[in-house]
């Protein structure tokens, strides 16, 4: 039997882990607005461009398609949501393109990772070593 809730929006009643036309359109609008607002142009296009594309797909399928940071971490095999830049693309344009500097990550963890990084410039560089560190790891052990 199919359970429902209700719509955060409107109130309408929609099929449990969906979401509403209203709630998509919300969420629409806020990411424009995000987007417009951003300053980071340049960035925004490599994201977009093909050499990304290609690179991120490449890595994916090196990476096996798993969060590294969780296998790492817990052992458990969960699928990589993203592909993030170890050393970022706005503090080192040069390893945009940089396989050995992506790491797959679940949107959970790639929040985690960035809280750790803003809290300071010392946690930031030891962050940075770990996830270096676990992508070698990984390699050595499915001998990648």
């Amino acid at each position: 039997m199919a359970t429902y809730r209700k719509c955060g929006v409107c109130g309408k009643k929609v099929l449990e882990h969906t979401e509403c036309e209203c709630e998509i359109a919300k969420k629409k609008e806020y990411y424009n607005k995000y987007r417009k607002n951003r300053t980071d142009i340049k960035e925004q296009k490599f994201y977009r461009s093909d050499s990304w594309i290609r690179i991120k797909d490449s890595v994916k399928a090196r990476q096996l398609g798993m969060d590294i940071y969780e296998y790492m971490t817990t052992g458990l095999v969960i699928q990589a949501e993203m592909y993030h830049h170890i050393v970022e693309v706005k503090d080192d344009w040069n390893k945009r393109l940089d396989s050995d500097n992506l790491i797959g990550l679940t949107k959970g963890n790639h929040v985690y990772i960035h809280s750790l990084y803003n809290k300071d410039e010392d946690i930031r560089k030891q962050t940075q070593k770990i996830l270096f560190n676990m992508l070698d790891k990984f390699y050595k052990k499915f001998d990648l």
